[in-house]
């Protein structure tokens, strides 16, 4: 563990990063230091890195998908978390007060009083609250998981994109044996759900996308898609149909927030069949009224999901520790803390031959 001072990657305004440093902390006795391995961008952050995202109060630590090895441990910590130094684990999403009624039900990245990442800057003890820094200040209330040792760190810092595919599809979903699925879009979140429906053994797998994601069509493939569909070249509802002889999917996970998406997964979808809602979007929408009227007209079960709770998380991890998938493909792209800037560019570029950007950050 470093003494003194450690390095950051604090966005200081939309679009523009510097190299911080700032004195690294104690925990407190309920607390957690990680040394962070590497940190992925989320597909939620570029909105953060553009200035979109709304209330943010700069400068702060972005980051939240990564591994990291405990290097100090509260006396409480010890107790709540039956973890050790040394174990290398996976942050379970955002942390939030620890009391309040959503984090008594197990939400606490719905909570409004959380200090994590993008809420609180940087400038602020303890510093280190995102991935992008050599260390990440966990409070307690936020559920780690432990990640074995021979399991590599592209893989391991994915325990988010795993964990948000189990509770899009599994929990949120309720996808069950034998069930058809179509996921919609196939970035970081839609690549983790294909894991999730074949991990609960979904009977059908169809994955779609567009011209340009003809590279994730082959990693998706490789999961576990039983079909992808481009929907630049192809009528996606005809495919849909055909694959799934006339039945249509009973549960739909709609990750890329495009508004043309969220129609046409109305109908992929049989009758009383459920959609989940994962994509943001974050231009001005408007509604015809059709996607009110298909959802009582085919008395559809339509939900929004947001991160993964912690049963979610634990799944995921130990789908990682199984090396039953290569996790580890979703890395295409690996920079230093000191060249995040440059991973950003390349990661919003949106490139066919990029899926996920990490950042090694002690390189």
């Amino acid at each position: 563990m470093k003494k003194g001072k450690a390095r950051v990657a604090a966005l200081e305004a939309p679009g523009k990063f510097a190299i911080r440093e700032f004195e690294v902390p104690k925990v407190g006795e309920d607390d957690v230091l990680l040394e962070v391995e590497m940190c992925t961008i989320c597909g939620s952050d570029p909105p953060v890195y553009k200035g979109l995202y709304p209330g943010v109060e700069y400068p702060i630590v972005m980051g939240h998908e990564l591994i990291g090895r405990i290097v100090e441990m509260g006396a409480k910590a010890q107790d709540n978390y039956k973890l050790k130094v040394g174990d290398r684990v996976v942050p379970g999403g955002q942390d939030g007060c620890g009391t309040c009624r959503v984090c008594r039900e197990g939400n606490g990245r719905l909570c409004q009083g959380k200090k994590y990442s993008h809420a609180t800057r940087c400038t602020e003890y303890p510093h280190f609250l995102g991935g992008f820094g050599e260390y990440l200040y966990i409070r307690g209330g936020m559920h780690l998981h432990r990640v074995n040792e021979e399991v590599p760190a592209e893989a391991g810092c994915l325990g988010n994109n795993v964990g948000n595919g189990v509770y899009y599809t599994q929990i949120r979903g309720g996808v069950k044996k034998g069930d058809a699925v179509v996921i919609s879009g196939v970035g970081g979140q839609g690549l983790g759900s294909v894991i999730g429906a074949k991990d609960v053994g979904a009977r059908q797998i169809i994955a779609t996308g567009m011209s340009i994601d003809r590279f994730r069509f082959e990693f998706a493939r490789k999961l576990g898609a039983d079909y992808t569909i481009d929907v630049e070249k192809e009528d996606p509802v005809e495919k849909v149909r055909a694959y799934t002889n006339g039945e249509l999917a009973d549960v739909v996970v709609e990750t890329s927030g495009n508004p043309r998406a969220l129609h046409q997964a109305l109908n992929y979808v049989r009758p009383t069949g459920t959609i989940v809602l994962v994509g943001l979007n974050w231009t001005n929408l408007s509604s015809d009224g059709t996607f009110v009227n298909e959802m009582v007209l085919k008395t559809l079960n339509v939900y929004g999901a947001l991160g993964p709770r912690k049963p979610a998380m634990e799944r995921g991890a130990q789908i990682i520790n199984s090396r039953k998938f290569p996790i580890e493909e979703f890395i295409t792209h690996k920079f230093t803390l000191a060249q995040i800037g440059e991973a950003f560019q390349l990661f919003d570029q949106r490139r066919p031959d990029c899926i996920k950007v990490g950042v090694e950050v002690w390189k």
